[in-house]
């Protein structure tokens, strides 16, 4: 009797053992380079859909660049039609911007989807200017 029970706790240490001490095959993060390539290839994409069909891609007009410049932080460099838009606008192409950002970021490993639920950190530039940035702890609201 001893030896079996014996036998059954050598087993269920080996198979312990083995489950918890087996390789996790986590798909790395890939490099910021590539993630910008990504990001780049979205908006061209993007843009290409943005004559056909304007009320989901027409934002793509007003972007010439989005580049992620830390773990949850952009910069968006728009045309200068996107500063004479109304600041509704704005914040409605810019939430479009972070939809596809998030979208790509997630893809690639970036960030995690639950960290992409908070929103991301949003520089816009024109020309060298900063024209317009999300707030840290509310990035879904933006200063013009």
């Amino acid at each position: 009797m001893m030896r079996r029970w014996w036998a059954l706790l050598g087993l269920t240490v080996l198979i312990v053992s083995a489950v918890l001490l087996a390789p996790i095959h986590a798909t790395p993060r890939v490099s910021r380079a590539v993630v910008n390539q990504q990001l780049a290839q979205e908006l061209a994409d993007h843009r290409a859909y943005a004559d056909s069909d304007p009320g989901n891609y027409g934002y793509a007009k007003y972007i010439h660049q989005i580049r992620v410049t830390g773990h949850r932080g952009i910069t968006v460099k728009v045309s200068r039609n996107f500063c004479q838009l109304v600041a509704d606008d704005k914040t409605s192409v810019m939430n479009q911007v972070q939809a596809l950002a998030r979208m790509v970021l997630v893809d690639s490993h970036w960030i995690s989807k639950r960290r992409a639920t908070r929103g991301l950190v949003v520089t816009v530039r024109h020309q060298g200017r900063v024209v317009g940035r999300s707030r840290p702890h509310d990035p879904y609201h933006y200063e013009w």
